[in-house]
């Protein structure tokens, strides 16, 4: 089972080493946060977009690229044991608070 609190606390505490969010701010953005496990090899995406996604794990995070022509193509995004990883991009809303 997941502590999705637990793991929301460590999402804030890891981006409050690099910015203060004010408690409104890390209101709105918890509404945008669902905590789910995932398996083993579980394929998020099989053929999709990323972008707008704030994606929380332990672990390692492992992209697959496809091309146009149905080659693929691995990499290791990140590895670490932290539980926030990577950002992509910000809902605009939370830009401008």
């Amino acid at each position: 089972m997941i502590d999705c609190q637990l793991l929301i606390d460590q999402f804030r505490n890891k981006v409050n080493e690099y910015f203060s969010l004010s408690e409104a701010t890390f209101e709105l953005l918890k509404t945008h946060i669902d905590c789910i496990a995932l398996c083993r090899n579980e394929i998020l995406l099989d053929y999709g977009n990323l972008q707008g996604f704030v994606l929380c794990c332990q672990g390692i995070l492992i992209a697959y690229f496809i091309d146009k022509n149905g080659s693929t193509y691995n990499k290791h995004l990140l590895k670490t044991s932290l539980q926030v990883l990577w950002f992509q991009q910000l809902p605009k809303s939370l830009l401008n608070l």
